[in-house]
């Protein structure tokens, strides 16, 4: 997302990685999510997708602060996991990953679901200006409050793990 994206471009982009997202999961299907490897030798589609739906929620949480004109609330994990640390965001996902492990399917997949309309319905529910100007919240260091976005669609972190997850569906398919 360059200084040129706009709000309008912001929520296409959301629709259509929500939707491929529902294609890839469609594809998958139930019965299969809870199967090893989807990335990683221990990771299944439920823990990619809590794992997302996690990262989401604290871009929601940001998006939130922006639209109250507030610091954003502290992250969900420990104080003392750090995500700008060396190793931070990897014990941040193992946090992730544990909170969720007992988690049923059918709860983890509604919570994706939910996180992605809250990220839309902030999006929308912003004033263009506070989205996309540089400066407005303190707390992003000058970075415009789509950058919150941008950490998770530009720089592809939706993508890697759809990538992780077609490649694991396609090797299934072919000793099926």
């Amino acid at each position: 997302m360059d200084a040129g994206t706009t709000k309008a471009e912001l929520l296409g982009i959301l629709a259509a990685e929500h939707a491929a997202w529902r294609a890839l999961l469609d594809a998958i299907g139930e019965d299969r999510m809870l199967l090893p490897g989807a990335a990683g030798p221990g990771w299944t589609v439920k823990d990619v997708t809590a794992h997302l739906t996690a990262w989401r929620e604290r871009s929601c949480a940001r998006l939130q602060a922006g639209l109250q004109h507030t610091a954003p609330a502290p992250p969900p994990w420990p104080a003392e996991l750090d995500e700008n640390a060396p190793g931070g965001v990897a014990q941040i996902n193992a946090w992730f990953e544990q909170a969720a492990r007992d988690r049923p399917l059918a709860a983890v997949l509604q919570e994706s679901e939910a996180a992605w309309q809250q990220l839309a319905d902030l999006v929308r529910a912003l004033p263009e200006a506070d989205l996309l100007e540089a400066g407005r919240f303190a707390w992003l260091g000058g970075a415009p409050l789509a950058a919150v976005l941008h950490a998770s669609l530009a720089h592809l972190h939706e993508h890697i793990h759809m990538l992780a997850i077609q490649g694991w569906l396609a090797a299934r398919s072919r000793t099926a």
